[in-house]
């Protein structure tokens, strides 16, 4: 029996309840399952008891920003005025500890006024992580590739902290020269959106094609992109609530095929996403400027009863499955949001992929507008749910969010800072900055990151 558990019992557990975690994927491959299974385990228990280490990633910046993160299998990215500064994942001492290891920051537009990026992805490039997406407010939409085997950067490669490497740009798409917005990117679509009510369908690959552009009517501040559902849709956080455009022979059309409510007037929303990553494509979480984050199931029939500020060409708005609040932060606007972990469907689970572990956590993470609060709601046990201030000390919106089952990117308007939940996040080496002092490196136990009852509203249908 013990030969059985050993050799079979725990890789199934691990594949049954798969979950990726890029950041570490390097590191874990080197363990047994056995291993992975215990620090599967002490990771869950580190993120039910509230114990992290919380470290920024970089100093202070120089003046106010509203930075962008990209998350891929190798890499994190982040986006901060005209350039992009990367991190590598990676293991040292032989697999016994994890690495995130500073590349260097790369230029991707002039350094003028109003050639700030806005919109940031990782896109396909055979597993190399070195291709990105990126628009600005000039309206330049770029492929580029981080010059990471190029003699300049090579040769200069200890100086990294001290100068910028120009990355180089492979493509340069036909959008015509309006601010553009954040990006949506998935297999080979990709959805940019326009300060002007509009957005633009890309495919990364073929830069010669024509974007396609269709007309939402208002103001779009965020979008998902979702091509596994069984009608492709992409849903798009607008100035009044969360539309859901169909896809339509490779186009998206200009009619949504529903509208996401839960208010009974107009109500910006910042950031949409997929609720649980790898689950049910039907389910959209938003976070919304009334200071909620709401869940919605497209598959769910219950309608708004009282409704004023929809057109009678629109579709009745879908009330929410659930609405989630901090109300130590009850009025503060949701900039980001997030799910723990990313889970893998189920064609990469049959593929034996050994780079995952097991988390059986179920997470929605907000970023607040105020003072770097971060709410961490526990969606199996809503009353559980807490929150917490991202390291730095800044009196500023959380512009970003990225988790995977071990660790929590995000920035803010002066700095990047990670949230690490592995058991091993005290040795884990991070980059240093000069401005790094103990109290960033501290596990924070239930003192810093104290319970919060959680105001939650669920549809009893």
């Amino acid at each position: 029996m013990y030969q059985i558990i050993h050799e079979t019992g725990w890789k199934d557990f691990c594949r049954a309840t798969y979950r990726e975690t890029p950041s570490a994927a390097e590191r874990w491959s080197s363990l047994t399952w056995r291993q992975r299974a215990k620090e599967a385990h002490l990771t869950n228990e580190r993120w039910n008891t509230r114990m992290f280490v919380a470290k920024t990633l970089n100093s202070r910046w120089s003046q106010k920003h509203r930075p962008e993160i990209a998350l891929s299998r190798s890499r994190l990215a982040v986006a901060c005025g005209h350039a992009i500064t990367t991190y590598r994942f990676g293991c040292v001492e032989h697999g016994t500890k994890s690495s995130v290891t500073l590349e260097g920051t790369f230029t991707v537009f002039p350094p003028v006024v109003g050639n700030d990026i806005t919109g940031l992805s990782f896109i396909e490039d055979g597993g190399k992580d070195e291709s990105l997406l990126v628009s600005n407010c000039a309206g330049d939409l770029v492929r580029i590739r981080l010059p990471l085997n190029e003699p300049p950067y090579q040769l200069n490669i200890k100086d990294k902290r001290k100068q910028n490497f120009p990355a180089i740009k492979t493509a340069q798409y036909q959008i015509p020269r309006i601010p553009l917005g954040k990006i949506a990117a998935t297999g080979s679509e990709a959805l940019v959106l326009a300060s002007e009510g509009s957005a633009f369908l890309v495919n990364p690959a073929s830069p010669w094609k024509k974007p396609i552009c269709t007309t939402i009517g208002t103001t779009a501040w965020a979008a998902h992109l979702e091509l596994r559902s069984s009608t492709a849709y992409a849903a798009i956080g607008t100035s009044k609530n969360v539309v859901v455009h169909p896809f339509i022979h490779s186009s998206i059309s200009s009619s949504p095929i529903a509208i996401l409510g839960g208010t009974k007037k107009d109500v910006p929303v910042y950031c949409v996403a997929q609720y649980l990553p790898g689950g049910s494509p039907d389910i959209i979480a938003s976070g919304w400027y009334d200071g909620r984050a709401r869940v919605h199931d497209l598959r769910c029939s219950i309608r708004a009863k009282d409704v004023t500020s929809t057109s009678m060409n629109s579709p009745t708005p879908l009330e929410p499955v659930l609405t989630l609040a901090d109300p130590w932060h009850p009025f503060d606007p949701v900039y980001s949001i997030a799910s723990r972990a990313q889970i893998e469907d189920a064609t990469a689970r049959s593929k034996g992929s050994d780079q995952g572990m097991p988390h059986q956590g179920s997470f929605l993470i907000a970023g607040s507008a105020i003072h770097s609060a971060i709410s961490i709601w526990d969606v199996r046990q809503p009353s559980r749910s807490w929150s917490m201030f991202a390291p730095g000390k800044d009196w500023s919106p959380v512009y970003a969010l990225k988790a995977e089952g071990s660790r929590l990117w995000g920035a803010t308007q002066w700095r990047a800072f990670a949230i690490d939940f592995a058991p091993d996040a005290s040795l884990t080496d991070y980059p240093w900055n000069r401005e790094d002092t103990t109290s960033s490196e501290i596990t924070y136990p239930h003192v810093a990151a104290q319970r919060r009852n959680i105001v939650v509203d669920l549809d009893d249908s």
